[in-house]
């Protein structure tokens, strides 16, 4: 995988590992909430609550949105999740990444205020640049254009809008699917 140019630096200890897997094993809504009180409720451990919560109990989709990315930090904790180590050594932390995203990404229709969000969140990861760029690029580009697939008007009048301006280079490309072109 790539590394987002800020997103060097390590900024997750073992301990938080621990947290945020606690979190992603909970059974049931009782014990998700006390993982979580035991965490230090970082952003990335909001993020895990939010898709456990969801995952035991698809009614709490909305709270997935409200813990979507804003900002290149949280953008960074994000990816930086799928080089953490989990205590068992597995992939569970790649797994509740590329699940969070491909999720909130499949779902969006029904949360058209995302819109922005997810592009800025594309656009972040080097949507912008879909044509054969190692890394998450081209996954994210990938997402990008299933989420135009699946509703393209929307799709298009969120992009149309001024407040999207800078956004509107990587989704239209992924939209369009030009690494399929000749």
């Amino acid at each position: 995988m790539c590394t987002p140019c800020s997103a060097q630096e390590k900024m997750h200890p073992q301990a938080t590992a621990d947290e945020v897997n606690q979190i992603l094993e909970s059974k049931n809504q009782s014990a998700l909430t006390a993982a979580f009180d035991r965490s230090q409720k970082l952003y990335i451990d909001r993020v895990a609550q939010a898709y456990r919560r969801y995952r035991l109990n698809h009614s709490f989709e909305s709270g997935l949105y409200a813990v979507l990315p804003a900002s290149a930090r949280q953008m960074n904790e994000m990816y930086q999740l799928t080089e953490m180590s989990p205590p068992s050594g597995d992939k569970e932390f790649e797994d509740f990444y590329e699940g969070y995203y491909k999720t909130v990404f499949k779902d969006a229709p029904k949360h058209p205020k995302s819109y922005p969000t997810l592009f800025a969140i594309g656009s972040f990861y080097g949507a912008t640049d879909c044509c054969g760029v190692d890394g998450e690029s081209p996954w994210f580009c990938e997402l990008l254009h299933d989420l135009y697939v699946s509703d393209p008007d929307l799709y298009l009048q969120a992009l149309a809008d001024p407040r999207n301006r800078h956004y509107r280079q990587g989704p239209l490309a992924c939209a369009a699917d030009i690494d399929d072109m000749p």
